[in-house]
């Protein structure tokens, strides 16, 4: 059995959906929920979710200056 490191996970899943062409670029709607904003970090941790299934997301502080609106 192979133990790797988390970063070897996270490059190896980044490589695979790099390969993907029409998962560059994807919206995900859903509702969300479990929001929590770190105000000293900036990242903002929240539960994307629809009636079957959920994701748990990440957004870091680079990338929230770009929202129109405050996620609640």
């Amino acid at each position: 059995m192979a133990v790797l490191t988390v970063t070897q996970v996270n490059t190896y899943i980044k490589a695979l959906l790099a390969e993907i062409p029409h998962i560059r670029n994807v919206y995900i709607s859903g509702e969300i929920s479990n929001f929590k904003h770190y105000y000293q970090s900036g990242h903002m941790y929240f539960t994307l979710k629809d009636d079957k299934s959920q994701l748990k997301c990440v957004m870091f502080s680079s990338d929230n200056y770009k929202l129109k609106f405050r996620p609640e």
